[in-house]
């Protein structure tokens, strides 16, 4: 689990190790890593994600 104390302690870790990137959490090392390596990959998956919002979006106001 995530919390405030945990974020903390990585950020300070990180700065002091003077890291450009600083990712707290398994999500946020995937995405980090994702970008990193294979843009394309994370490009499509954002412009997906992107595009199911919208659709849920017209669902919910009715448009």
């Amino acid at each position: 689990m995530t919390t405030p104390a945990r974020v903390a302690e990585v950020a300070l870790r990180g700065v002091e190790d003077d890291r450009p990137v600083i990712t707290v959490g398994g999500f946020a090392a995937l995405s980090w890593r994702t970008q990193r390596f294979a843009p394309a990959v994370m490009r499509t998956s954002t412009r997906l994600q992107a595009a199911r919002e919208a659709r849920q979006g017209r669902t919910v106001s009715g448009t």
